[in-house]
């Protein structure tokens, strides 16, 4: 229902299925479908019920249309969810205990590593947390300003193997 009145298309993803309640279904819904390899699904909002296990929501459309529903969306709503635009046609809509730096802390807890002994790599505003926990936060040279402005270093772009470049430089 936000993303209607925001003027967006929406997408729900639980761990099995993306859901769509957009009759005319974007071609970035069907891209993320082909990207995750998951069943792509219609379903009417009164479908779309509570018992659903729903991990993240997706506003997605044209960069354009994006940015202005994107500016339309209350600060409750922000507030209440973690958001992130992770493209320039994807704006992720997840749980406020949901995040890249939150789950590479909860593993490098189980694996006993040290805050300090984390190298994380990211190129995107999804990446932000994890750029932020670790130890040694690297943005890639085609990464947002944003990302390069929190990471202690910036690497080479995907197209020059700057992961590549990180890893030998930084874990070798």
């Amino acid at each position: 229902v936000m993303a209607r009145r925001v003027g967006s298309h929406l997408h729900s993803i639980d761990d099995q299925t993306i859901y769509t309640t957009n009759r005319d279904i974007s071609p970035y819904t069907v891209h993320e479908a082909f990207l995750v390899n998951m069943p792509l699904k219609y379903r009417t909002a009164d479908e779309m019920t509570p018992d659903m296990s729903i991990v993240k929501m997706m506003m997605i459309d044209e960069p354009a249309i994006l940015d202005a529903a994107i500016a339309r969306l209350p600060q409750t709503f922000r507030e209440k969810y973690t958001t992130v635009k992770s493209s320039p046609f994807y704006f992720e809509i997840l749980n406020k205990e949901a995040s890249k730096g939150a789950a590479v802390a909860n593993l490098a807890q189980h694996l006993g590593i040290k805050q300090e002994e984390i190298m994380a790599i990211g190129d995107n505003e999804n990446d932000l947390s994890m750029i932020e926990y670790a130890g040694l936060g690297v943005a890639m040279g085609n990464a947002v300003p944003l990302i390069k402005e929190a990471a202690n270093v910036v690497t080479a772009t995907n197209d020059e193997h700057g992961v590549a470049e990180s890893i030998k430089k930084y874990v070798l």
